[in-house]
């Protein structure tokens, strides 16, 4: 007894070493991150570093406006920034914003005063080293660089005190079109992106990395090399970063409805004109700006060909929607769900997933088996496998559903594996459905083990919250040979739910092969063409010689034969197909590194393309430059970055290094340390350890 007396006391003992350890292990973790001053920033302050280690000052102010065009199914969007210097020495500026994923970005203005710029597209080294050249020799310049397709930067140099600069940035994007309603989406902000991996640079503290490079909260990564680049500082200062909308849509036909799920609107229609504007003038720029529109029910389109020529080649963009078979597909099916309760899920997002997961359960059919993966840091199935979709295992994955909560990492390659690991029972068609905000920073890595593990599995994405990361949505769906929805609002739930399960249960246009003209040449994408769903519609953009004739387009519906006829006619006023073909073009070069194909072979062919066709790309971007120095002599150049808005609704705390200041930051620590010593102090009280 004394024995077991003793060995107790010293297990306590133990335990209040941990205890004691785990107390400095948080204050030295503290001593990395905390950087800022502990003169706390004021409503509309923002946190910034100057590259000479002056510390904090004010941003640059930016507000932005976006004049968009739309005609037909292509939108033409010039986005300009402005940004001033509020400071008393010279500035350089940078911003890292969210773009569509499909976006096309053929053109950078850069005005200072009333000079124009016109940007050059350049190999994105050259253009780099061209801008940090002309930053050096005190000139002004701008720069854009792709992080990703729907993540840019735009650098500014030397803005004089109190001066100002305009970025005019354009892009072409072919409109959605999804169960006879259009859809623009134009992003304002974006989610704190998840980093996996273990860190590139040796053992510098984060707040150190941070303030040498200047760019990101997080480290470059083994697994995001470029981690620092797609992380900017973030924020929830009111009265900063807002943005005008000016929308002129030409859609060729009357409209029966025009709305916004996200923001407060006015329309009017002038002859066959309709112009769209914010309500409220300008609005802040945290979360994605929706507009839909849908047609007279007489005039909803079935099928169209429009078509450029431009120096002696045709280019076309093809639109046909699948046949509108609404029966039953009549094989059982295996279900797997997978929901995202991390901590970017917090805050308004988590309620729209569990109230999404609830409706998809009630599609379930008795024939049908299920299962729900669950994942932050880890990855965590409901059932050991799938389970029949009986009322009884149905109750339990409704109180599992409620009772998610978010908090933790974004590792989706877990949750991914786990869903594919199995392969279906004999005789059902497995089908994932995915619900996230996508916020990961490790996208190519993912698409590849979707390509690698998919097998005849299908992949159904679907994007929760005001700010989801729609490039790897609808990439992850293209890779997983399925679709992708989008939930902006709880109040889309039930509506956005039945669509993709009218899907699910609807027979796939399958087999789709395209007849061009004799002698056209074709070259179109994508190619091959993907399996089409209910409700959408196949969009393919060509180039072709200019010839006369019929389109035939065939597939497998249902295990029986269909095909739709088109005419190619005269070409129209169509400006830009040509961009949005060598866009697509490009987009399935890039496709190919995931599914195998050396880096080194696709790498040249898309500079080659994008030089020749003015787009940004991961391997081009546009540079503008002022021939004349303006900075004086003597005089340096401190880099300040424009912070985006937390997306609205989302309640996680903001990311690293910016999370709070060393005096907010420290009197929490203070706190908790107290906490742990008075329940440690406590507890030994009580098992006799001390008197």
């Amino acid at each position: 007894p004394n024995h077991s007396k003793k060995l107790n006391k010293s297990k306590l003992r133990s335990r209040l070493h941990a205890i004691c350890g785990l107390i400095i292990l948080i204050l030295l973790f503290a001593s990395q991150v905390v950087f800022a001053t502990a003169e706390e920033p004021g409503t509309g302050t923002l946190l910034l570093t100057a590259k000479d280690g002056s510390g904090i000052s004010q941003a640059l102010l930016l507000d932005t406006e976006a004049e968009v065009n739309v005609s037909a199914m292509t939108a033409r969007v010039t986005l300009r920034q402005r940004f001033r210097n509020t400071t008393t020495g010279w500035v350089d500026g940078r911003y890292v914003f969210p773009m569509p994923e499909n976006a096309a970005v053929n053109d950078l203005i850069f005005k200072i005063g009333e000079r124009i710029i016109k940007g050059e597209i350049k190999e994105k080294q050259a253009a780099k080293k061209a801008y940090e050249q002309a930053r050096a020799e005190g000139k002004r310049a701008a720069l854009l660089e792709s992080e990703r397709p729907n993540l840019f930067t735009v650098s500014v140099a030397n803005i004089e005190p109190g001066g100002e600069v305009v970025t005019e940035i354009t892009y072409l994007q072919t409109m959605d079109y999804k169960n006879g309603q259009f859809t623009l989406r134009l992003p304002t902000t974006l989610t704190p992106r998840y980093i996996p991996g273990k860190p590139q640079v040796g053992s510098e503290s984060l707040a150190q990395s941070f303030q040498a490079d200047g760019k990101g909260w997080a480290k470059n990564t083994d697994e995001v090399a470029d981690a620092s680049r797609i992380t900017p500082t973030q924020t929830r200062a009111a009265g900063i970063n807002p943005i005008k909308l000016n929308i002129r849509l030409h859609p060729g036909m009357n409209l029966a409805e025009i709305h916004s799920p996200s923001h407060e609107v006015i329309w009017q229609q002038l002859s066959d004109l309709y112009e769209v504007t914010l309500k409220q003038e300008q609005a802040r720029m945290d979360k994605d700006f929706i507009l839909n529109w849908t047609s007279d029910v007489h005039d909803q389109p079935q099928a169209a060909l429009f078509l450029e020529e431009q120096d002696g080649e045709q280019f076309a963009t093809l639109m046909m929607m699948p046949p509108q078979s609404l029966q039953a597909v009549a094989l059982p099916r295996e279900m797997i769900f997978i929901i995202d309760s991390s901590g970017s899920m917090s805050g308004a997002s988590m309620p729209q997933a569990r109230a999404g997961l609830i409706e998809a359960l009630g599609f379930l059919q008795p024939q049908d088996r299920f299962n729900i993966i669950d994942f932050d840091d880890n990855a965590v199935a409901l059932f050991n496998q799938p389970v029949p979709a009986s009322p009884q295992y149905l109750g339990q994955a409704r109180n599992f559903a409620n009772g998610l909560l978010a908090d933790g990492g974004t590792n989706m390659a877990s949750a991914l594996d786990l869903a594919f690991r199995k392969k279906p029972s004999e005789g059902y068609l497995k089908q994932v459905v995915f619900m996230t905000d996508g916020s990961v920073g490790n996208e190519t890595a993912l698409f590849k083990l979707i390509h690698q593990k998919l097998d005849k599995a299908r992949l159904f994405t679907v994007g929760i919250g005001t700010a989801p990361n729609s490039y790897f949505m609808r990439k992850a769906a293209e890779f997983g040979r399925g679709s992708f929805t989008y939930i902006g609002n709880q109040n889309e739930v039930q509506e956005k739910m039945t669509a993709l399960f009218k899907q699910l249960q609807s027979p796939v246009l399958r087999d789709i092969h395209i007849q061009w003209p004799d002698n056209a040449e074709a070259e179109f994408y994508p190619s091959p063409v993907p399996d089409l769903y209910l409700g959408e519609p196949l969009i393919v953009s060509t180039r072709i010689k200019p010839v006369k004739g019929d389109i035939i387009i065939r597939g497998q519906l249902n295990g029986q034969p269909w095909q739709r006829v088109l005419s190619v006619g005269e070409p129209g006023q169509h400006a830009g197909l040509s961009t949005l073909w060598a866009q697509s073009k490009i987009t399935s070069l890039l496709d190919e590194i995931v599914t195998g194909t050396p880096e080194n072979v696709i790498k040249p062919q898309v500079i080659d393309l994008a030089l020749k066709h003015h787009l940004a790309t991961r391997y081009t971007s546009f540079v503008a430059i002022e021939q004349i120095p303006v900075r004086p002599e003597g005089e340096s150049s401190s880099e300040h970055a424009v912070p985006n808005l937390m997306p609205a609704g989302n309640k996680m705390g903001l990311p690293f290094p910016a999370t709070a200041t060393s005096a907010t930051l420290s009197f929490y620590l203070g706190l908790l340390c107290i906490l742990l010593g008075f329940v440690a102090y406590s507890f030994m009280r009580r098992k006799g350890l001390y008197a």
